[in-house]
């Protein structure tokens, strides 16, 4: 009769009281007590690193839902005016996918006006003034014109420290004729909350007011900010 030796082998009745002992051999326990070892150190390894790893990924995430949740909140009192269309919302930069119509923050009382954008070469101070002209029939007429002045009194705020998510919103109340412009801003101690307030003065024309209120949302702690305002010039009118 033949026999397969596989099947031989398998047949043979001290074949696993062999491996039993051969698997603990010197060898083989050493063996197992490095993998063992390797693997206590990873665990450990894991244990104190897991956390900051998990929250330098995740952290940019919770920054970004805190600023946009500090935005919307901050918001909250202007929709019913913007549905009822006496104020405008815009996002910078602007959300056209939400139906966002762009709209000029310009402020102005008939005499003094200004154009509250921060990143934009033509804001700054305007001043109306009227012209005589002569129509078709010879009639002379008034004409409202508006005229660019060499200074720029915007007040600029700045997140000193700087932050990596930020969220910008205008809003512009025809009503009242005010323009804010908001922003939040990631910081460690929770969102900076920031609204620059301009406002021109309708009982007296010549004044244009800015209010700039800034606070903390969530933990107690302080930020730096920086103000930045164009400064007048020795040979400039305004002197």
């Amino acid at each position: 009769m033949n026999y397969h030796p596989t099947a031989y082998k398998k047949m043979q009745p001290g074949h696993s009281i062999i491996q039993k002992i051969y698997s603990l051999s010197p060898n083989t326990a050493s063996c197992s007590r490095r993998a063992c070892f390797v693997g206590i150190c990873v665990c450990l390894i894991f244990y104190y690193l897991a956390p900051y790893f998990f929250r330098q990924v995740f952290s940019g995430f919770s920054y970004k839902s805190a600023v946009h949740l500090c935005t919307t909140r901050h918001l909250a009192p202007h929709y019913l005016s913007a549905i009822e269309f006496d104020a405008s919302i815009n996002h910078l930069p602007i959300n056209e996918k939400d139906g966002e119509v762009p709209q000029l923050p310009f402020v102005g009382n008939g005499k003094l006006a200004s154009l509250v954008k921060y990143e934009q070469e033509d804001s700054g101070l305007y001043l109306f003034y009227d012209t005589l002209f002569t129509n078709e029939n010879k009639k002379e007429e008034k004409e409202h014109k508006l005229l660019r002045l060499p200074y720029d009194p915007l007040l600029r705020p700045e997140h000193v420290t700087g932050s990596h998510h930020k969220e910008e919103v205008s809003v512009v109340n025809f009503r009242n004729g005010i323009v804010e412009h908001l922003s939040c801003y990631s910081s460690s101690h929770g969102p900076l909350f920031l609204n620059h307030t301009v406002i021109a003065h309708r009982s007296r024309p010549n004044v244009l007011l800015q209010r700039l209120e800034g606070r903390i949302d969530g933990k107690s702690g302080s930020e730096d900010v920086y103000i930045h305002q164009q400064t007048i010039n020795h040979n400039s009118v305004f002197k």
